[in-house]
């Protein structure tokens, strides 16, 4: 995680992955550090938009938004 983008309900994060974004590699790399990130199975988490993309919106299932949130902000802090 290299930092966050804007404020409030327009705040972003931004990822950099080493893999190349060649085959899917980049968002396969993306997932899994998501997945160990916020601490849920690679299968919860789906690219809904902009998988060809630079920018992506990311859906993590089987999560409140609450609880995704608090997972963010405390691996923020430890970063």
């Amino acid at each position: 995680m290299t930092g966050v983008l804007r404020e409030g309900s327009q705040a972003a994060l931004k990822i950099a992955v080493q893999a190349p974004p060649v085959e899917g590699r980049a968002n396969a790399a993306l997932i899994d550090f998501l997945a160990k990130w916020l601490r849920v199975a690679r299968s919860q988490i789906e690219i809904a938009s902009g998988e060809h993309g630079r920018n992506k919106t990311i859906v993590v299932r089987g999560r409140r938004a609450v609880e995704i949130g608090a997972a963010i902000e405390q691996a923020l802090r430890k970063d």
